[in-house]
């Protein structure tokens, strides 16, 4: 079996612990709660969340990734109401379609209201599919699923490469786990998103 460069990091990935916390800087870190209610192996979804948060840590943005089994989160209040806050919910297809989707079948999609924290939603069954079709590791596919639908949550949109690219690419999947999954100027719109929202809470608490 041929395992592209990627492979061999997921395999070193699929090996650390599950539960992947940045370190403490002067401002919250980004705090993302990802609920599988896909039933995805640990052994597929750690990874997938360890390349999604080093993908943010590339773009100059700490973040602390939980990851919660259904209806049993242990991200605590506190976390919830001082850091910026967003929920992942990994699901195992789409059953509705959003407002306004398109024919094809969506991978995920965001959401930055009406719920009291923004939310996004990657669909297991399309990642399966788009891991076939470009002989990438499911952990890696699922990741930069992630990456793209937090992405939308700060304010990117599509684009023509790299991780906000609307239909999954096995070359810019394989950057985005090299670092590469911002632009310069996508980087600097997540920074300047997030720290709006950090500045928002740290107000909110004097």
């Amino acid at each position: 079996m041929r395992f592209f460069p990627p492979a061999s990091i997921l395999l070193g990935l699929a090996a650390a612990p599950w539960c992947v916390c940045a370190p403490r800087y002067p401002a919250q870190p980004l705090a993302v709660a990802v609920h599988n209610y896909a039933g995805v192996p640990r052994s597929v979804l750690a990874p997938a969340i360890e390349i999604a948060r080093r993908a943010f840590h590339s773009a100059g943005v700490e973040s602390q990734w939980t990851l919660c089994p259904p209806g049993n989160c242990e991200l605590t209040e506190n976390l919830r109401d001082s850091a910026p806050f967003v929920e992942l919910f990994v699901m195992p297809t789409l059953i509705t379609p959003p407002p306004g989707a398109s024919d094809r079948r969506p991978a995920g999609y965001a959401m930055a209201g009406p719920f009291p924290h923004p939310r996004a939603y990657a669909f297991y069954d399309v990642a399966r599919s788009a891991a076939d079709r470009t002989l990438r590791p499911l952990s890696l596919v699922l990741g930069c699923i992630l990456i793209h639908e937090t992405g939308h949550l700060f304010g990117l949109t599509h684009q023509r490469h790299g991780a906000m690219r609307s239909n999954l690419d096995g070359v810019d999947m394989d950057n985005a786990v090299r670092g590469w999954a911002f632009s310069s100027e996508e980087r600097k719109v997540l920074r300047e998103a997030i720290g709006r929202v950090q500045a928002v809470r740290t107000m909110a608490r004097r």
